[in-house]
């Protein structure tokens, strides 16, 4: 049983980070194994293994409280692969997935590391968590040619709760460039078959992203689109450094929630582009965000349908930048 006394919690004023639960001796392993995508992350492990070589995670941290311990105590319920580890971290998310937790654990069942996600809205992630474990299970079949994939260790349901264990990514890694990720789009398999011809409107994407609101301009390219065929193939959804990183076997790409293996074919390249456009594209005029995504999608030798469609399979998984382009995309004279 992983003891209270000895986990820590640890808060940026209000909001909690990261609690690290039960073996202190532990803890530098799971600090080692924490997430580096991002300049945010790579911070709060910084200054956690810190702390923890100078044996002040005891100063840094606080005792979970009645609340919180009981949050964590409903989480290693519902993620069974951890509880025999003798020590996790557990990551509390913000904003939107404020109703999920991260689970990193050390030395689970068979010894093995894992990391699990724990959702306490299983109608809101369900479908996604599920789709992430099919994709994952078919990546280990026929894996990419130029990315490893985590194993999944599978989903678990448990009344309004739901989870997903997966194997843990290396602790030895590093950061992923937009360069290196753009240079591996669209992504291939081992199989290497050529891609497959699918009309828009018999693929469940598709017929998703029609419910969203499209300016007319945008919607006379859907109209043309409805019945043609197009190239389809593995789309990871959400392309980017953060979903990324290298490690000591090469480069790991993760979190496969918004995937499909009958999306556009560029979808990727287009989501990678508009990705990199970051904020800026909620901020942003429209058609000046359009036509930095156009150019660099044309770097990239996709047209305008390429960039269409990409929005269209990005606005089915609620992509905010996709969404809004979409709705105000702009007429022939205003680009």
């Amino acid at each position: 049983m992983i003891q209270r006394h000895t986990s820590r919690s640890v808060r940026l004023g209000r909001r909690r980070i990261v609690t690290l639960v039960g073996d202190p001796a532990q803890f530098p392993v799971l600090l080692r194994a924490m997430d580096t995508s991002t300049p945010k992350r790579r911070a709060v492990r910084s200054v956690l293994r810190t702390a923890g070589a100078l044996r002040l995670l005891a100063l840094v941290g606080r005792r979970p409280d009645d609340a919180e311990w009981a949050q964590i105590e409903e989480s290693l319920a519902q993620a069974e692969l951890v509880e025999d580890a003798p020590a996790l971290a557990v990551f509390w998310p913000a904003g939107d997935r404020a109703h999920r937790r991260y689970l990193l654990a050390v030395g689970g069942r068979g010894g093995a590391s894992v990391f699990v996600k724990v959702s306490t809205a299983a109608e809101v992630d369900e479908r996604l968590l599920a789709n992430e474990h099919q994709v994952l299970a078919a990546l280990q079949v026929d894996p990419l040619r130029d990315w490893r994939t985590p194993v999944s260790y599978g989903l678990r349901r448990s009344g309004t709760q739901v989870s997903l264990a997966v194997q843990a990514l290396p602790a030895q890694r590093g950061t992923v460039t937009w360069e290196l990720i753009e240079a591996t789009l669209p992504l291939r398999r081992t199989s290497d078959l050529p891609p497959r011809s699918a009309r828009p409107v018999e693929l469940d994407w598709w017929l998703r992203a029609r419910r969203h609101p499209s300016s007319a301009e945008f919607e006379k390219t859907l109209r043309v689109l409805d019945d043609q065929q197009v190239p389809v193939g593995l789309v990871n959804g959400d392309i980017r450094p953060s979903n990324a990183i290298t490690g000591p076997d090469g480069g790991w790409l993760f979190d496969w929630e918004f995937a499909d293996f009958s999306g556009p074919l560029n979808a990727d390249v287009v989501g990678a582009s508009l990705n990199r456009i970051g904020a800026d594209a909620l901020t942003e005029p429209v058609a000046e965000v359009v036509e930095r995504m156009r150019s660099a999608a044309r770097r990239h030798g996709c047209d305008e349908f390429d960039v269409v469609l990409a929005l269209m399979y990005l606005s089915s998984v609620e992509h905010p930048g996709a969404l809004r382009l979409r709705a105000s995309w702009p007429g022939s004279s205003e680009h």
